[in-house]
């Protein structure tokens, strides 16, 4: 009886048959980007110092404090598809997987945190002296670019 087993699953095998465990899945749903952060702290020379949030509609709070344009508490709003191309780069860098802290051995600059909330999870990661994967850096300098090209509103008091 045993034999016949053996036989009978050489056979399904050779037709093309696949137990359940092999059947192909699903694809999975692509992760959710709902908030994008940066805060960039001072260097020794003339590096923007500000903190930003940008939630998935566009809009988004702002404080400068050296180096910026915007100085003091602000709000506006991106173009309709720039979080959009923001939450791409997130993806594109792998940034749920990236590690929570990149650094070199030097001094007097720049430290850049970026949060990203993916799918109801909020990771930071700090980048000092632009030590992380350059995929990190081109998001870092799009979040930048795209408060730099962004509407503003009135600042608030």
């Amino acid at each position: 009886m045993q034999h016949i087993t053996i036989r009978m699953i050489a056979f399904l095998l050779l037709c093309g048959f696949t137990f359940a465990d092999d059947a192909p899945k699903p694809p999975a749903a692509e992760p959710v980007v709902t908030e994008i952060g940066q805060r960039r702290t001072p260097c020794y020379g003339t590096c923007p110092v500000y903190a930003v949030t940008i939630k998935r509609d566009g809009t988004f709070k702002y404080h400068g404090t050296e180096f910026v344009n915007h100085k003091g508490d602000w709000t506006g709003h991106l173009a309709d598809s720039e979080f959009q191309r923001l939450a791409k780069l997130v993806l594109a860098a792998d940034f749920a997987n990236l590690k929570e802290k990149y650094s070199e051995t030097i001094t007097d600059h720049a430290t850049v945190y970026t949060r990203v909330d993916i799918d109801g999870k909020s990771k930071v990661v700090e980048d000092y002296a632009h030590a992380g994967p350059e995929a990190l850096r081109a998001l870092e300098d799009a979040i930048l670019s795209a408060i730099d090209h962004a509407t503003w509103d009135n600042p608030k008091k």
